[in-house]
């Protein structure tokens, strides 16, 4: 593998995507070339078929889910708190607990076979590497089935807000 800087060309084959933190690893030496170019023959994504949790950082007495024009809120006042903006064939798709100052979200994604895509249970999202493009960006979750196809857009307003700008349900 070598840099574009080097080649100046873009190349499936010379081309690895990294995390933040290994991609600043690289970049200031701390993570030998060698090292990718062996994690690229073997990605530890594909073999468990999971990401690596990646924890979302919500707090306080008060929830907002947005999922297209409604609105769903909750406020905790002292003895903890549920809300469950969506529920499909009575499994809470999402859904957000509140005690002791402790926000505490709760997404399940499914595909159209009913296999489960991505979860944040507890702020701890992870997804399935298997079937999904995910990609997230600031504060912006967009999951695509195919090229082009976005099934979900979730934007994250921490530290009690959660909009879906799109969904395929």
């Amino acid at each position: 593998m070598e840099e574009w800087a080097t080649v100046k060309e873009h190349q499936a084959s010379n081309i690895t995507l990294l995390c933040d933190q290994h991609h600043k690893e690289v970049t200031n030496g701390l993570l030998p070339k060698s090292m990718v170019a062996d994690a690229n023959k073997d990605p530890i994504n594909w073999k468990t078929g999971r990401s690596k949790p990646y924890s979302l950082h919500y707090s306080g007495r008060e929830a907002e889910v947005s999922i297209g024009g409604a609105k769903c809120k909750q406020q905790d006042v002292g003895q903890g708190a549920y809300l469950w903006p969506l529920v499909i064939d009575g499994f809470p798709v999402v859904s957000v607990f509140l005690q002791d100052n402790h926000y505490l979200l709760n997404i399940f994604l499914f595909d159209k076979n009913n296999r489960l895509g991505i979860s944040i249970v507890e702020n701890q999202l992870v997804y399935n590497s298997g079937f999904y493009d995910v990609q997230l960006t600031g504060r912006k979750l967009t999951i695509r089935e195919n090229y082009r196809q976005i099934i979900f857009d979730i934007r994250f307003d921490t530290p009690s807000t959660i909009t879906f700008l799109r969904a395929y349900v």
